[in-house]
């Protein structure tokens, strides 16, 4: 496939407003909110092979980040490089809820929703990541087994 072919399937998934400084909004196929494209035989974010297309490398372990908010956005004006934490410390001061967010939140957390005290003996983690509470987790446990009998 040409680069004009690829540029001319890329564009045609695209809803672009009356003004150049409007989103440009992903129409195919999406993932976690973000667009989702075949882009040069591999499947990749759709804003990434947008700024590709435009002619501009992204470094090797660096971002893109959305000047607009909107995940579905591919308009490179909207776009621009940054590193994973620039991304982060970018969410955090516009006040969007991301998995760091709700990590630290658990981590303050003194009782599960069922009233059980997060103790060091109640307190399990979820395949590493996750604050649990070990007696809702037997229990869970117990009623799944007991469904299975």
């Amino acid at each position: 496939m040409t680069d004009h072919d690829e540029r001319g399937r890329f564009y045609s998934h695209i809803r672009i407003g009356p003004d150049p400084l409007y989103c440009y909004e992903w129409t195919g196929c999406t993932y976690n909110g973000y667009g989702r494209v075949m882009f040069r035989r591999r499947v990749t974010q759709a804003h990434r092979a947008a700024w590709i297309l435009e002619g501009r490398e992204i470094p090797k372990g660096m971002c893109l980040l959305h000047s607009c908010d909107n995940r579905l956005c591919v308009n490179v004006s909207h776009l621009r490089i940054g590193t994973r934490a620039d991304n982060l410390r970018d969410m955090y001061e516009k006040g969007r809820e991301n998995l760091v967010g709700l990590k630290i939140r658990q981590q303050k957390r003194t009782h599960c929703k069922h009233g059980h005290a997060f103790t060091s003996e109640n307190t399990g983690k979820d395949r590493g990541k996750w604050q649990r509470c070990r007696a809702c987790w037997k229990a869970k446990s117990r009623r799944q087994r007991d469904a299975k009998r």
